[in-house]
């Protein structure tokens, strides 16, 4: 008779111990599911750019995580200056923060006065030069948003 009590006892261990797995397993999924779709609905990062130069000042908004800076037609800040190269540096949102990064121009890129030589983190008021061109970054507060 303790044959068999021991059995079901060890039948019930082991479809307790089941059902706890299946459960953590289910749990475990829910949390993916709940992060996946929390990480779709990160807003996008906006940032102003205002370009002061000989010509007078402009102030553009961006909705991109990456912006081109350059003479180039394909640049999203089209700068018209023979001092700024095709593709003079790149603005990219990434790990929640702007990097600039200068794009191995002729006249190099300064952020607030020092050349910069490796991708380094931006903020508002920082001043980027491209050239004979001057940039005032202004970052928006939704640009580090999440829901």
């Amino acid at each position: 008779m303790s044959g068999v009590v021991l059995l079901i006892i060890r039948i019930l261990a082991a479809g307790t111990l089941f059902l706890f797995l299946g459960w953590m397993v289910w749990l475990i999924w829910q949390d993916i599911r709940r992060e996946s779709l929390s990480l779709t609905n990160i807003n996008q990062p906006t940032i102003s750019l205002i370009t002061k130069s000989d010509d007078g000042e402009l102030s553009r908004k961006f909705q991109y995580k990456e912006i081109l800076i350059g003479r180039d037609a394909i640049c999203d800040l089209r700068l018209e200056d023979q001092t700024i190269s095709a593709r003079h540096a790149k603005l990219t949102f990434r790990q929640g923060q702007w990097w600039l990064e200068d794009l191995q121009s002729k006249n190099g890129t300064l952020l607030n006065l020092s050349v910069i030589s490796t991708p380094v983190v931006v903020t508002t008021d920082d001043k980027i030069q491209c050239g004979q061109v001057e940039i005032l970054i202004q970052l928006n507060a939704d640009s580090f948003m999440r829901e």
